[in-house]
């Protein structure tokens, strides 16, 4: 991932020719500018910006490139920007913000390079333009590691040494691996209708170079398309992994005369129903449950974590049962349907409750029991294979994975990221807990249908229930005790910084279904559109 720095007045066509050859060079370019939008020029095409100097940061790329020194925006604040190391105002060689941004890659040995003015905004940073992997005019490598000394190596003794960071747990974060599926829309960018041309973007994908091979999939209906990451083993894995299929997915669908949308369910559909993706499964599927099958656009995201045996796999949904509530209320991102406000924050969680096993899972004993119970309803007819089993959370019959699927997908990749890894400090707080022979409560299975139901009515805008206290609580409350609950998990892990800031923006902004509603009485029809498929992407 390449961060191009930009000011307002920037040459366009340079910026898009810069661009292209990035695309050209299989590295994924990120647009930062002072604000938002799609800069535009005479005969040039849009380019979106994905950052702003306010939300950009250097540890989501890997090297910089500076179109020349921006100056102060209007809303740098010398103030708020001072760790940035350059004061704020008219008067400064380049915006603070800027100038945190280079400090920081400085800092991680990432190469900077630029062109024009951008030796301004390294001296103004008091980044020496002569450095180890600083260029003005190309870019050099990923990491410059000769940058910095090496400390020296201090080789531990065979009593002090432990193969993992020291925890009051017997499971750390870095034993279970993850990985995350989105599922997303195709919107016609002036109607926000959803459009049947998935095949067409996937073939558009497969020349899009940051793509791989296999990681867009077809899905149920023509205008959805899935993402899968590959198997990761931290948070800022995945979420890199997240940004540059969304990026580059996003680029395919626009060559396409359309837009990639994470919204989980479409807000304006026409009367014609978009056709079934064309395969013996899902043609079966349309002949038996016509209907609720041309009413599934709707979007989640799934999150795998890797598990030793189908044993703790189990262990982990029941461990996981009573949180179901909690995470559908944060990830809540579906209130419009058929160009009607539902009510419901998460209305994909009442469509998808439709199929025959789906919602929160029973709890079971063991694997055994699982297996049992789960091969019963395929021997008994009542569904086709265990692909049909839609419980919230599942065991995965292809990897050796527990999915949880109760979520809907996210407008924010950063949102996505943080719900990743709350699902995984459960999972590792689940285990632990087993073998301890303690944890939260069980919940009965009635009560806990009735609070997923209520979490899908008000997402975060009332109570949602808590496990630990066994009924309804403020969310507030309920999500400070989610977080006391995951912090012996998180507290000495990277994972933490993606986690508890994303949160507490999330409760103090909103979910992604408050925030589409929002904006829809802000903009109108528009004005939604822009932001679902801009957030999408990253801007």
């Amino acid at each position: 991932m390449i961060g191009i720095v930009t000011a307002p007045d920037g040459d366009l066509a340079q910026l898009t020719a810069v661009r292209q050859a990035l695309f050209d060079a299989g590295l994924i370019p990120l647009m930062i500018a002072p604000t938002g939008g799609e800069p535009t020029g005479e005969g040039v095409d849009p380019v979106a910006v994905q950052r702003t100097f306010a939300t950009a940061r250097s540890t989501e790329v890997d090297a910089i490139l500076l179109a020349g020194t921006p100056c102060p925006a209007v809303d740098a604040d010398g103030a708020r920007d001072a760790k940035a190391g350059a004061p704020g105002g008219p008067g400064a060689a380049a915006d603070p913000r800027v100038v945190l941004l280079l400090t920081g890659a400085w800092r991680h040995t990432k190469a900077i390079g630029g062109w024009g003015t951008a030796e301004d905004a390294l001296t103004a940073a008091g980044i020496p333009s002569g450095a180890v992997g600083i260029v003005i005019g190309l870019l050099a490598a990923h990491r410059v590691w000769d940058r910095f000394p090496p400390p020296p190596i201090r080789r531990p003794s065979a009593l002090s040494w432990r193969p993992h960071a020291p925890s009051v747990l017997g499971y750390t974060l870095g034993m279970l691996t993850l990985g995350v599926e989105e599922e997303y829309l195709l919107l016609d960018p002036a109607t926000g209708l959803p459009v049947a041309r998935a095949a067409q973007v996937r073939e558009a994908a497969r020349l899009q170079p940051a793509l791989e091979r296999g990681e867009v999939q077809r899905e149920l209906l023509q205008a959805q398309l899935e993402v899968a990451t590959p198997i990761c083993h931290d948070l800022e894995e995945a979420g890199g992994h997240l940004l540059r299929m969304r990026l580059a997915l996003g680029e395919a669908a626009r060559q396409q005369g359309c837009r990639l949308a994470a919204c989980g369910a479409a807000p304006f559909t026409d009367r014609l129903p978009v056709p079934v993706t064309d395969t013996a499964r899902y043609r079966a599927m349309h002949a038996d449950t016509r209907l609720l099958t041309d009413q599934q656009l709707i979007t989640g995201m799934h999150v795998h974590i890797g598990m030793p045996d189908r044993g703790a796999g189990v262990t982990v949904m029941n461990g996981l049962r009573p949180w179901l509530p909690l995470l559908i209320a944060l990830a809540a991102n579906s209130p419009l349907w058929q160009n009607t406000d539902t009510g419901f924050a998460s209305w994909r969680t009442v469509v998808f409750g439709r199929w025959p096993v789906s919602g929160p899972p029973p709890s079971f004993r063991d694997a055994d029991a699982y297996d049992r119970r789960t091969r019963a309803l395929v021997g008994g007819g009542l569904i086709r294979d265990t692909g049909q089993i839609y419980w919230h959370i599942r065991l995965s019959e292809n990897f050796p994975t527990v999915e949880i699927r109760a979520m809907d997908v996210q407008l924010r990749p950063d949102e996505a990221v943080m719900l990743a890894g709350v699902v995984r400090a459960l999972a590792t707080r689940a285990l632990d807990d087993a073998d301890a022979q303690h944890g939260v409560p069980p919940v009965e299975q009635e009560m806990l249908a009735a609070a997923v139901w209520h979490s899908a009515r008000h997402g975060c805008t009332s109570t949602v229930f808590d496990p630990l206290a066994g009924h309804l609580a403020d969310v507030g409350d309920a999500v400070a005790a989610l977080l006391e609950h995951i912090d012996p998990v998180i507290k000495t892990s990277a994972d933490r910084r993606h986690v508890v800031p994303v949160l507490e923006r999330l409760l103090r902004d909103g979910n992604g279904a408050a925030r589409q509603l929002r904006r829809l009485r802000a903009a109108g029809r528009d004005g939604l559109i822009a932001v679902i498929t801009d957030q999408t992407t990253g801007v």
